[in-house]
């Protein structure tokens, strides 16, 4: 699997800001000294993402959010956040406390898809407004009588579909005592299973 510039882009945004070049270069070959040479998909100042092996990315950055969800993730995974195979603790350069990520790879959204999630999002774009039944459940019927709303890009049972989805992911949110501020098409992606997941759980 590939990754998309916008898909490639915003994981650098997850990786939170790294400092400039001449730390990120530092960083780059700390980690090429303790864990061997891979490929870069992308270093800029918001995080260096690594290809580790085919359908696995390795990311380093300063997110302490970030790591804290992704070991809440490793005890409980969840079928709608994205895998994460380790997140540790790395060490502390330029003052600032590294940590560093294995996770799965995912395909971004098709267009259509991603259409979906922003007609969705427009009405229960907040995890109050997703998880409130009578919302919920007007929009629904709202959708059965407005085919016009979508029927360029989708079926009235696709966006269904991806209502629960997305209903999923901010309830496993809610368990958790997170709450999703910025879940939106460009953070969602599709696993190697075909299941949509969400793959910002940092600061965002």
């Amino acid at each position: 699997m590939n990754l998309t510039e916008s898909y490639k882009k915003r994981l650098l945004e997850l990786a939170d800001v790294i400092p400039a070049n001449t730390i990120r270069d530092e960083i780059d070959q700390a980690i090429r000294n303790e864990f061997g040479d891979m490929k870069i998909l992308n270093n800029s100042n918001r995080g260096i993402i690594y290809q580790k092996s085919p359908g696995v990315i390795f990311k380093v950055g300063h997110d302490e959010q970030e790591y804290e969800n992704a070991v809440s993730f490793l005890k409980r995974p969840h079928k709608n956040f994205v895998t994460y195979y380790s997140a540790e603790p790395w060490r502390v350069m330029d003052d600032k406390k590294f940590y560093i990520f294995t996770l799965e790879q995912v395909n971004e959204l098709s267009e259509d898809q991603w259409d979906i999630v922003d007609l969705i999002q427009n009405t229960l774009g907040l995890q109050e407004y997703m998880l409130d039944d009578t919302r919920r459940y007007v929009f629904m019927k709202q959708l059965e009588q407005h085919p016009e709303w979508y029927e360029d890009f989708a079926t009235y049972k696709e966006v269904r579909a991806w209502v629960f989805q997305l209903y999923n992911m901010y309830k496993e949110a809610q368990r958790r005592g997170l709450t999703l501020l910025d879940l939106k098409a460009q953070n969602l992606g599709i696993n190697s299973q075909g299941v949509p997941v969400h793959f910002d759980i940092g600061e965002g």
